[in-house]
């Protein structure tokens, strides 16, 4: 029988055994403290400062640039696809432009980390970049050999033991499905929820006093803010039509009512009118 390895549990090296039975079965796995979209995203100001295109007037810099930006993906890419064991410490050099003058200013990165996060910390931190987004990642627990923390649920197979490199290991975290994570957030999205209807309840009450009130035919929203601005336009289009009834029944009675980007009359005659206008630029049209 076969026993699957969770990829989170702590680094694994070329020695590391799992033993059933006596049956001694070898495995190469390693922990990724970073996925690649992860990675990507932390290195994406760095690329944006040493991307070969921003260097099309300067053929040495680009060509330095563009050589090591190769060697990064190539190290990045060894340390995600657990090749570690192979790596090799690399010595990459970067030409940066200085944000107040014409001139480049030559960066030197060594990497020798076998450490995903590690590296990218490192490539950021000699480039002088934020590692804002790299803070907000949460790291991943250690466990030292011969370290067993009391607070960690360590268990056994059925028919035998799994052992790390002779080491107890921790018990691998329940895998999150859709329903388990539905479960855990229950409360807060019955929250998210009643808010939202509360909300859709005061959108309709307004559209319905426009239609029976001003005769619109119907009225939509048509733009990317959300429904807290949508109420605050239905709110203010109704003060504007207690104030001023008769014209807004000669204006906007029998058409249809859509509240957009622009203020206006579209081409199937329908009044548009601007989230972002005030009601004197409605009152204009």
């Amino acid at each position: 029988m076969m026993y699957n390895i969770h990829e989170n549990l702590a680094d694994i090296n070329a020695n590391s055994v799992v033993q059933k039975r006596g049956t001694v079965f070898w495995t190469y796995s390693c922990r990724r403290h970073l996925n690649s979209t992860q990675t990507a995203t932390a290195l994406r100001p760095f690329y944006f400062a040493v991307h070969p295109d921003l260097f099309g007037k300067f053929p040495k810099e680009r060509a330095v640039n563009d050589k090591s930006l190769k060697h990064l993906h190539e190290y990045v890419s060894s340390i995600q696809a657990n090749q570690r064991i192979s790596l090799q410490p690399v010595e990459l050099n970067f030409y940066l432009r200085s944000p107040v003058s014409r001139n480049f200013k030559r960066i030197r990165i060594n990497l020798k980390s076998k450490d995903i996060r590690q590296t990218v910390v490192s490539v950021l931190q000699a480039c002088g970049l934020p590692l804002d987004y790299v803070n907000t990642l949460p790291k991943q627990e250690n466990y030292s050999t011969g370290e067993r923390a009391n607070s960690v649920n360590w268990y056994q197979y059925e028919e035998g033991e799994l052992r790390y490199g002779g080491e107890w290991r921790p018990k691998p975290p329940p895998l999150r499905t859709l329903i388990r994570w539905l479960k855990e957030n229950e409360e807060r999205l019955r929250t998210y929820c009643e808010a939202s209807r509360q909300t859709q309840e005061e959108i309709d009450a307004l559209c319905e006093r426009l239609v029976s009130r001003v005769g619109v035919e119907s009225v939509r929203w048509e733009n990317i803010w959300g429904n807290s601005h949508y109420i605050a336009c239905l709110r203010t289009f109704n003060n504007l039509c207690d104030a001023q009834l008769a014209r807004m029944r000669n204006t906007v009675g029998g058409r249809h009512l859509v509240f957009g980007n622009h203020t206006g009359i579209n081409l199937h005659g329908e009044v548009v009118l601007g989230s972002e206008d005030v009601a004197t630029d409605w009152m204009m049209m």
